[in-house]
């Protein structure tokens, strides 16, 4: 836990002008400028060391496939709902907005 904390501190620390950066584009919806970034990849250090490799992969993979069917429910309950997601799954190919592009939900972006 202590790694994770100093990874997540150092960076803050090198990466203010990337951090700004991104801050900005996600303040204005430039969907294009967040899926140009390099994210580090704090997830990956921060978990590391609670399992294996295989193992986080796994229990990952239930995160999103629980964050789905919670997504799908509430969308079947109200044509509008709300979620978070780390930027990440908001703009990678493979991200869980992807996913749900991929059942057939449509998903609008800022314009």
């Amino acid at each position: 836990e202590l790694e994770c904390f100093a990874a997540i501190i150092s960076s803050v620390e090198t990466d203010l002008v990337g951090q700004a950066a991104r801050a900005r584009a996600w303040a204005t919806g430039d969907i294009a400028a967040l899926r140009a970034f390099d994210y580090p990849d704090i997830r990956g250090d921060c978990l590391a060391f609670a399992a294996s490799a295989d193992e986080l992969d796994r229990m990952l993979e239930d995160s999103g496939a629980q964050w789905l069917g919670a997504a799908e429910q509430a969308l079947a309950a109200q044509p509008r709902t709300f979620a978070t997601l780390d930027v990440d799954n908001l703009v990678s190919p493979d991200g869980l907005l992807a996913r749900l592009r991929e059942r057939g939900y449509e998903v609008r972006e800022p314009r």
